[in-house]
């Protein structure tokens, strides 16, 4: 993956001055996703500061993804979205993920259920479930 290129990057600052159709149309491109929109990110391990914030330590830590402006008609234009984000703090591993596939039709509860069974294949089950 480290030798992957990014030629599109070089475009990434004429992105404001060109057209909201060609933007629109060159998202996936952009995203990498020529079928489907998939990503992931590893936060690796966080430095401490990141969980006291308000200078205390804390019991718990977990992030959310969030892309303020994209609703169901924009994640159904880019063919839905499968978004896995980790990380490692207070000694625990974290997962942050959104799944969404064109048209709606995966409910929390059944999003859960993947994520236990494929959790479960490795022998592992989540402690802590945030919705």
């Amino acid at each position: 993956m480290a030798e992957q290129s990014y030629d599109l990057a070089a475009a990434l600052p004429l992105t404001p001055l060109m057209p909201a159709a060609a933007v629109r149309r060159a998202e996936p491109l952009a995203m990498g996703a020529s079928a489907l929109p998939v990503g992931c990110s590893n936060y690796g391990d966080l430095p401490a500061a990141v969980v006291r914030l308000d200078g205390r330590d804390s019991n718990d830590f977990w992030v959310r993804l969030i892309e303020p402006g994209q609703g169901p008609a924009d994640l159904d234009r880019i063919g839905g979205q499968l978004y896995v984000l980790s990380g490692r703090a207070l000694g625990n591993v974290f997962l942050s993920i959104v799944a969404r596939p064109v048209g709606g039709g995966l409910g929390r509860d059944e999003l859960l259920c993947h994520i236990e069974a494929t959790l479960a294949e490795f022998g592992l089950s989540p402690t802590l479930v945030t919705r």
